[in-house]
């Protein structure tokens, strides 16, 4: 039986250093890679949101053929979205790597693709909303046209 309070072989600590260097890289928490992504999309979807209100307002209005465009543009976008979501359910799994440090490692890439997934979920949902806002532009864009029109007939 190994005593347990030997001192770690230079590879063992390196290795551990890798894994924890690793995990505090792709944090979300402590502002990582994977942080930094986040914050990026949480901004986006800050505008969207803000967008979403000002068309239920009547404050953003887009012209038909503009509108047309942007759904076609946001409809691919949500094509992407999907396609990277199928990706990242293939990272969400625990990666068999061995065990020790190995396995910490296997679980931050499970904990991380899973962070991703949720991303990609939410960011979806952020995009569907501009999308339905864009749509609702148009109503804003008929009446303020309409509004104005009436004004020129004498």
């Amino acid at each position: 039986m190994a005593n347990e309070s030997a001192p770690k072989a230079p590879i063992d600590q390196e290795v551990q250093q890798y894994a924890e260097q690793v995990k505090e890289d792709l944090s979300p928490t402590t502002g990582g890679f994977l942080g930094g992504i986040l914050d990026g999309i949480g901004d986006i979807s800050n505008k969207i949101t803000a967008v979403a209100a000002a068309a239920r307002a009547g404050q953003f209005a887009v012209s038909p053929d503009k509108a047309e465009a942007m759904t076609k543009e946001l409809n691919n976008t949500l094509d992407t979205i999907d396609q990277m979501r199928s990706q990242v359910e293939v990272i969400s799994r625990e990666t068999p790597l061995g065990r020790g440090y190995a396995e910490q490692i296997g679980s931050t890439n499970a904990s991380v693709g899973q962070t991703a997934a949720d991303v990609l979920v939410e960011f979806a949902q952020r995009v569907a909303t501009l999308r339905d806002s864009v749509r609702q532009s148009v109503a804003n864009y008929r009446r303020v046209d309409d509004e104005n029109a009436g004004g020129l007939e004498a």
